[in-house]
């Protein structure tokens, strides 16, 4: 499953609130939050996401922790973290340089030709500029470790969120699919520094029913050391990286045989039990 690094991502915590403020002064901050997010060239950033999918009796759960760093105008990006599916666990080690996405993908390097907007879609920070910008908002003064901040809560165009999620899903989505048949719960708050304006902390949950299949979110992200200079080096081995569709291919040759050894009976197993039996061949990462 291919996961929109952070994509599909944004965070966080504590919020203490005052009093909402006039509608005048909060579009005046909306306008202040989009021309300084919009400039933004470098930074770093952390982020949790947790996701759930149900069908029936199975349900699938995935906590993927994350953090990289962003270089937009050279268009690359590292991130690196942990996937934990319960009984599979994995690194997570990716790249973006230039056209191609590089991961370490169960111990071997693969790459991807990007899309013209992938890069885009993994730039969360992005898409508070597009959630802001086709959305309502109330603002009101809080505190977040011990500082003064503004707790901006987003009312988000449904169709901006179906945009989001098109782009980060693992599988393709209809195109004539419309947001109000399947979304459900959304809730988007960002927590913005009040001397620039920079979106430093975001936290946002949602739910979507794709036919019967209930996928729920949950991303806490964080940027900082906005502007700074960023090292992205792709490593060595990366470049040696097979072509996505050659791995994609011997993932389910290996599947396969493993599948035929099994008694015939067994052999229509489910999501859960394909994703162990690459669990347990999945080579434990060196120190």
């Amino acid at each position: 499953m291919r996961i929109g690094i952070l994509g599909l991502f944004l965070l966080i915590l504590f919020v203490a609130g005052c009093a909402t403020m006039p509608a005048e002064k909060v579009g005046d901050i909306k306008d202040k939050i989009i021309k300084a997010n919009t400039g933004i060239n470098s930074f770093k950033f952390k982020s949790t996401n947790e996701l759930a999918v149900s069908k029936g009796n199975e349900t699938l759960q995935m906590v993927v922790d994350v953090e990289g760093l962003m270089d937009r105008s050279a268009k690359k990006m590292k991130v690196t973290g942990n996937v934990d599916m319960g009984k599979m666990k994995m690194p997570v080690e990716t790249y973006a340089d230039g056209q191609f996405v590089y991961s370490n993908t169960m111990g071997k390097w693969v790459k991807m030709k990007m899309k013209q907007d992938m890069f885009e879609a993994q730039d969360q920070s992005k898409y508070l500029i597009e959630f802001l910008r086709s959305s309502e908002i109330k603002a009101e003064e809080a505190e977040v470790d011990g500082r003064k901040v503004y707790k901006v809560k987003v009312t988000p165009d449904k169709e901006a969120l179906l945009d989001l999620v098109r782009k980060n899903s693992p599988v393709p989505l209809q195109s004539k699919l419309k947001a109000g048949d399947f979304v459900k719960d959304v809730e988007i708050t960002y927590f913005i520094n009040k001397e620039n304006f920079i979106a430093e902390k975001a936290d946002i949950k949602y739910s979507l029913d794709l036919d019967g299949t209930l996928m729920k979110t949950v991303t806490k992200y964080e940027m900082f050391d906005v502007d700074k200079p960023v090292d992205i080096a792709l490593p060595e081995a990366a470049k040696d990286a097979i072509d996505y569709e050659d791995f994609q291919k011997q993932m389910m040759e290996q599947i396969a045989a493993q599948q035929a050894n099994l008694p015939v009976q067994n052999q229509n197993i489910s999501l859960n039990e394909q994703e162990a039996m690459i669990g347990n061949n999945t080579p434990v990462a060196q120190e």
